[in-house]
C-alpha cells in the first residue's frame, strides 16, 4: 500500500511534476500537478490512459479536440492517440493517470 504524498515528484517539463504512485502486473497509476502555465506537450503512446482531475482545471486536447476538464472530470485515451495538457488558469490542476499496460518505468525514469 502506498499514497500520493509518499511517491516521489519530478519536474517533467515546466511547472509539470509527475510521480509514479504505484504499478502492478497490468496497469499503474501515476500523479501530476500542473502549476499555471505547464504544457505537456503532445504527445502519444501504447498504453490506453485514463485521466482524472480532483483539484483544479486545465485543458486537453485529444487528437486535435479542446476539452476543459474541471475537478470531478474523467477521460479515457486511447492508445496512439496524440494528446496534449495545458494549464492556463491561475491555480494549480492536479491528475491522476491510470496506464495500461502498465508503464513498470515512467518515461521521466527511462534512459534515452
Amino acid at each position: 500500500m502506498t499514497s500520493i504524498e509518499e511517491s516521489e515528484e519530478t519536474e517533467v517539463a515546466d511547472g509539470l511534476f509527475a510521480s509514479q504512485v504505484v504499478a502492478g502486473e497490468e496497469m499503474n497509476i501515476q500523479h501530476a500537478d500542473f502549476e499555471p502555465g505547464a504544457v505537456l506537450e503532445e504527445h502519444s503512446h501504447h498504453h490506453e490512459q485514463i485521466t482524472f482531475i480532483y483539484e483544479g482545471e486545465f485543458d486537453i486536447i485529444i487528437d486535435g479536440d479542446r476539452h476543459t476538464m474541471e475537478a470531478g472530470d474523467v477521460c479515457v485515451i486511447d492508445g496512439h492517440t496524440p494528446h496534449k495538457v495545458v494549464n492556463e488558469t491561475d491555480e494549480v490542476a492536479s491528475a491522476v493517470d491510470i496506464f495500461h499496460p502498465a508503464r513498470q518505468t515512467p518515461p521521466w525514469e527511462q534512459d534515452d
